[in-house]
């Protein structure tokens, strides 16, 4: 399969930086943007904000996000009367890395407030393959003039996001990971560190592989080591927990 090439890498940060500016949410968490949240309520014990890709968002073809975990995580948590108001924000995508989130995150962190910040992550950093890194594309886009300029054809939508969709979908042999391992350590250390300015906390949690987790053991085990050396971050090994279950 065919990964990312320069001039595609370019036009998906194009579309991202506009929207995450402007803050065009959605109803449906597609074109590269997470779905509309409220402000904080006074009275609200605990806020939660979930982050990741189609295994958070909800996948292309499964438009339902009461399936997916965060809906049930609060309808959990809110059936519990010391818990009571409890908001949790899905803020996945899909597609989306940790890069995505980290520039996300740095301009809207303030406006989401969480008290915790979940990551089910994995999968779209070390297994999507692109010619060079994200982090190159979007050091390459902000070095381009005024990083909005190219705005004015108002990016053809509809088509970059059937690209964005082909990309995650197919992945690929050629190429290097979207976001390597060493760069996916860099965004997560760079988000603790939003998070705990704010007194948040931070859980990581490794993302589910089947049949074989073997591709994605060292990104695991990263995750592992930033939980042990950073403060007021958790790590739950989802993905053995997921395997121990039964099969549906």
């Amino acid at each position: 399969g065919a990964g990312l090439n320069d001039t595609e890498g370019r036009k998906v940060f194009e579309e991202f930086d506009y929207l995450t500016k402007v803050g065009k949410f959605r109803a449906w968490p597609d074109e590269l943007f997470p779905i509309a949240f409220s402000p904080r309520k006074p009275e609200t014990r605990l806020r939660i904000v979930c982050m990741g890709g189609s295994s958070t968002a909800g996948a292309y073809q499964m438009k339902d996000l009461s399936l997916f975990y965060p809906f049930r995580l609060n309808l959990r948590l809110n059936a519990e009367p010391e818990l009571r108001p409890t908001d949790v924000l899905n803020q996945g995508v899909g597609g989306w890395n940790t890069l995505l989130m980290r520039i996300y995150l740095e301009r809207m962190l303030n406006e989401l407030d969480p008290d915790l910040i979940t990551f089910y992550i994995g999968h779209n950093d070390e297994l999507t393959h692109t010619s060079v890194p994200y982090r190159e594309y979007w050091e390459q886009y902000g070095a381009r003039s005024g990083a909005l300029s190219a705005l004015h054809t108002w990016l053809n939508r509809s088509r970059l996001y059937v690209l964005f969709k082909q990309l995650i979908l197919v992945g690929g042999s050629r190429g290097v990971a979207a976001v390597p391992v060493s760069d996916a350590r860099d965004n997560l250390e760079a988000i603790v560190a939003m998070a705990r300015k704010r007194g948040a906390r931070v859980l990581l949690m490794s993302e589910g592989l089947n049949p074989d987790p073997g591709p994605l053991l060292p990104y695991l085990h990263m995750l592992q080591e930033v939980a042990q050396d950073e403060d007021n971050v958790w790590y739950f090994d989802a993905a053995a927990f997921l395997a121990s279950q039964p099969q549906a």
